[in-house]
C-alpha cells in the first residue's frame, strides 16, 4: 500500500530542512492508524531528509535516502510494542514499503532539483 503523506512529507523536508522535517513529520505521523509508530518514525526520517538536503549540496536528490531511517524506526518501534514477535519480522513487514516509495521519493526529487537546481537558494531568500 501506498501512503500519500509519503510524496509530499519528503519534498516538504527537502525545501524546508531539518527543522520543517520536523514539523511536517509530527504532521504526516498524526492520521495514521498508530500515531504512537509513524510520529517519531515520520518525525525522524524527515529530520534526517532535511539535514540531508543541506550537506548533500551538488546531490540533494539522495536526501531521499534518509527516509529510510523511519522504517528502521517504525520496525524498531513496533517490535518493542510487542505488535511484532521479533525485529526480523518487523522489518520485513515494513520492507515492502520502502522499496517502493524510496525509488519514486528520489525520482520525485530528481525531477525537481532537475527542472529548478536552486530552488532551496529561491526558498531562502
Amino acid at each position: 500500500m501506498i501512503d500519500a503523506r509519503d510524496i509530499p512529507g519528503i519534498v516538504g523536508a527537502t525545501l524546508s530542512g531539518p527543522i520543517g522535517g520536523i514539523i511536517v513529520g509530527f504532521l504526516a505521523g498524526i492520521p495514521s492508524k498508530f500515531p504512537i509508530v509513524d510520529i517519531p518514525s515520520f518525525v525522524l526520517a524527515y529530520f534526517l531528509v532535511g539535514i540531508l538536503a543541506q550537506v548533500l549540496t551538488r546531490w540533494r536528490w539522495l536526501s531521499a535516502l534518509g527516509a529510510l531511517t523511519g522504517y528502521l524506526a517504525a520496525a524498531f518501534i513496533v517490535w518493542q510494542l510487542g505488535l511484532m514477535p521479533t525485529l526480523w519480522g518487523a522489518l520485513v513487514s515494513v520492507a515492502p514499503r520502502a522499496i517502493v516509495i524510496v525509488p519514486v521519493q528520489l525520482s520525485i526529487l530528481l525531477a525537481i532539483f532537475r527542472r529548478w537546481p536552486n530552488i532551496l537558494e529561491t526558498i531562502r531568500m
